[in-house]
């Protein structure tokens, strides 16, 4: 599967499994089968992050200019757009397929109905000003959202020397409802740029971090369970 001009950012698969779709940032988005062959190519914003919802009805997909885009799965042309902010980065639909959830450089992860575009509840806290991060949903009955936080190292000047601390690098977790945050998890020493919740166990997740971890967590405790790392990096 070649002929991309930039880099390939994202791939969702159908529900049915026979066929999937990349998005990328020459501002195409491809349908595929599951032999690789090309089906479709339509033309589409520069693209950091989309998914197909799990009815098989829309494809949602979020770009760098800020906006959120759902589309007809049988009809690319047919397109809603939806300014949500500067930079989105990340997004994960729900299983009823009528909402997502958005990463933003604002500082926020929002949860959005796709029919109007509307932004139902916002959830604040982590830090992402630069850096790709993308969160989930998860718990029972989806009752929980999920983000990593950008993490960086602040020199603190002292009378001798100075002191390298490490700034936040957590996992934020948020009741979906209300939008209250529910733990904050200290776990990696550097960005964690994503998160997933365990599809077949609503009491596990995972997170991977830019130290090179990979990190699995038990809910409703938030004990972490597993701890991986490729120790040949």
């Amino acid at each position: 599967m070649t002929g991309f001009t930039e880099p390939v950012s994202s791939v969702t698969w159908a529900p049915d499994g026979q066929t999937f779709i990349t998005g990328s940032l020459d501002e195409y988005m491809i349908s595929w089968n599951a032999q690789g062959e090309r089906l479709y190519r339509g033309s589409s914003p520069r693209t950091y992050d989309l998914e197909i919802t799990a009815d098989g009805s829309k494809i949602v997909a979020v770009c760098i200019s800020g906006q959120l885009h759902v589309y007809d799965y049988h009809d690319w042309k047919n397109r809603q757009s939806y300014k949500l902010g500067n930079r989105l980065t990340g997004v994960e639909t729900t299983k009823d397929s009528r909402h997502a959830i958005v990463n933003t450089d604002d500082r926020e992860v929002v949860l959005v109905d796709l029919e109007n575009g509307k932004v139902i509840q916002r959830y604040s806290g982590q830090v992402q000003d630069e850096w790709v991060i993308r969160g989930c949903l998860g718990g029972a009955d989806e009752n929980f959202v999920l983000s990593g936080s950008e993490g960086w190292f602040d020199w603190t000047p002292l009378i001798r020397g100075s002191v390298l601390t490490w700034t936040d690098s957590n996992i934020y977790v948020w009741h979906k409802q209300n939008g209250q945050l529910v733990e904050k998890l200290a776990g990696h020493t550097g960005t964690v740029n994503c998160v997933a919740w365990n599809p077949s166990n609503a009491q596990m997740f995972a997170s991977a971090g830019d130290d090179r971890t990979i990190r699995m967590w038990e809910f409703p405790s938030f004990s972490r369970i597993v701890f991986c790392t490729n120790k040949f990096v």
